[in-house]
């Protein structure tokens, strides 16, 4: 298993990013170091005003690149062989890239748009992404109280639910 580290953002975002990608479609990202660290999780927007869960990522890294741009490479929960990059641009676009293309050159090919990346998410304000975060809070809480503490004795050698 790969081991994670916390998703670092920088200060100025919030917790669920609202986005529009390059095709239109809308969604939210959403993190949060305090309340579960290690991953990120993509909502998009369907039908009906409907957000339903596209994918979650098990953040691997956060840097700096060029200095300039903040960066995550994760790793796709149900696709255990992808690894993507997540470039932070001014705090107002997140591109993402194969971990491999994760560099100076391909980085300011995006930008200028000589490259295409996988995606171009362009963060906007957005309120329906708070309660979408509200809801992943509580389905997040639900998972953890579905399962009991197992607490092991000391004294006695035994394990206590």
């Amino acid at each position: 298993m790969t081991s994670r580290l916390s998703c670092k953002f920088p200060a100025g975002l919030e917790t669920s990013l609202a986005f529009r990608d390059d095709t239109y479609r809308q969604g939210c990202l959403l993190h949060d170091i305090h309340f579960n660290p290690y991953e990120m999780v993509l909502m998009l927007e369907n039908d009906g005003d409907i957000y339903k869960t596209h994918a979650h990522y098990f953040c691997l890294a956060s840097m700096k690149v060029i200095d300039e741009y903040d960066t995550i490479v994760t790793q796709t929960k149900d696709r255990i062989d992808e690894y993507l990059c997540w470039m932070i641009i001014d705090n107002k676009e997140l591109i993402m890239l194969p971990v491999s293309k994760c560099n100076r050159v391909h980085a300011e090919a995006v930008i200028k748009r000589i490259e295409e990346p996988l995606a171009r998410l362009r963060l906007f304000s957005n309120n329906d992404c708070v309660e979408v975060e509200k809801r992943w809070r509580e389905k997040v809480i639900s998972a953890r109280n579905k399962y009991p503490l197992i607490e092991k004795s000391s004294s006695a050698n035994q394990i206590r639910i």
